[in-house]
């Protein structure tokens, strides 16, 4: 203890800091003369807000004056621009009217070439088309549908004209040639009246007397020599010719044929209708109850679609032919199923026998029990093709159309 007490002194203490002495805050105004002072000042601060409008204000419409006065100066030139606008407007008008009757004058130039070259190219391509296409070749619905329709076209005439009715016919005042033509063709004809078949009697008699008129010659239209000379030239070709191309020069010769009777105006074939249309009146006309009526166009319209068939057959470099031939026509000897040769000809003297490919039974008997069943008339011929539409594969043969036929089923 008296150590500390000895060493004590020997290190004084520092001295201790001064106190500060803060003013004290001044006293507030008191609360009525706050509210006068903030009321002066919020005076004067609206007051310089209103010498700052209405400084701002006069700046606006000095500035606006100024503007004014620059468009007011400007628009005493517009109507100067304007009458030089004018006029550079119609000068442009005018050159581009002179532009457009130029325009035209090219425009219509140039159409004026394109129908001449159209008019060239259109020349060549027929040219070319009718030195490369095989001419009028047609597929075997066009003639079958066309010799069908024209079938049913006389069946219909002849039930309109009351075929069906009547009894046995007088065969005694029938013409020579229609009496041998029907006795000839139709042997069984009162066998098939009595059975109910007058009507098919009729329509074969037709199809005879159409087939006779119309297919007889080489080519329809042509003369009794044109006749001779075309059908000895064709034979003789045969022998030492190749079948396509007797078919190609066929095809061609028929197509200049037909041109004097297919080209406007036919006067030709208007008379030839007439003709043959008379004829098959004259020849049918006892076979019905009530003369059928001279003015029906029926019977003509159908002459006339038979005879533009026949022209159209004979110009296809395939052979149409109708079936079985009347008169039957040099047909080429085939090969049956059994590797033998048949003669058509042969076939169409012997009578006909039931064949389902080639035949259609129109009495309504079950076509599978009519096999070696005799024909007793063929009502509508059928039609066959021999060769292709090229003229080639000539022992190729094709039923276009079945012959309808009445079978003797007794």
């Amino acid at each position: 203890m008296e150590d500390i007490e000895l060493f004590l002194p020997l290190f004084p203490l520092p001295p201790s800091p001064p106190t500060l002495l803060l003013p004290s805050p001044p006293l507030s105004p008191p609360l009525p003369l706050r509210r006068s002072q903030i009321s002066n000042r919020t005076h004067e601060y609206h007051y310089y807000r209103y010498k700052l409008d209405v400084a701002g204000f006069k700046k606006d419409i000095a500035r606006r004056d100024t503007l004014l006065a620059e468009q007011a100066h400007a628009l005493k030139a517009y109507p100067e621009e304007i009458e030089a606008l004018r006029a550079s407007h119609s000068r442009l008008l005018a050159e581009i009217s002179r532009c457009r009757t130029e325009a035209n004058g090219i425009v219509a130039e140039r159409d004026k070439e394109i129908q001449r070259l159209e008019k060239v190219v259109g020349g060549l391509k027929h040219s070319i088309s009718t030195n490369t296409r095989i001419e009028e070749a047609v597929g075997d619905e066009v003639f079958r549908e066309m010799w069908s329709r024209i079938g049913w076209e006389v069946m219909n005439w002849c039930l309109a004209n009351g075929a069906a009715k009547g009894g046995v016919i007088n065969v005694e005042s029938l013409k020579d040639d229609v009496r041998k033509e029907l006795q000839t063709g139709i042997p069984e004809y009162e066998k098939l009246i009595l059975g109910g078949h007058r009507v098919h009697v009729v329509q074969a008699l037709l199809a005879r007397l159409l087939i006779r008129e119309i297919f007889s010659d080489w080519c329809f239209g042509i003369t009794r020599e044109q006749n001779s000379v075309l059908s000895a030239l064709e034979k003789e070709f045969t022998k030492n010719s190749p079948q396509p191309a007797i078919n190609t020069w066929r095809s061609s010769t028929s197509i200049l044929l037909r041109t004097s009777l297919s080209t406007p105006p036919t006067t030709t074939l208007a008379s030839k209708i007439s003709t043959i249309t008379s004829t098959i009146l004259t020849a049918i006309t006892p076979f019905f109850p009530i003369p059928p009526p001279q003015t029906s166009k029926t019977l003509p319209g159908i002459v006339e679609q038979t005879i533009r068939l026949s022209l159209h057959m004979q110009t296809q470099r395939a052979q149409f032919r109708i079936f079985p031939p009347l008169p039957p026509p040099p047909l080429p000897a085939t090969q049956d199923e059994d590797g033998g040769e048949r003669d058509m000809q042969a076939e169409a003297g012997e009578g006909l026998i039931w064949n389902s490919e080639d035949m259609e039974e129109l009495s309504g008997e079950d076509e599978s029990e009519l096999e070696g069943t005799s024909v007793l008339v063929v009502a509508w011929p059928g039609m066959e093709k021999w060769g292709d539409e090229m003229g080639e594969c000539c022992h190729v043969r094709n039923c276009v159309v079945r012959a309808r036929v009445v079978c003797d089923v007794d």
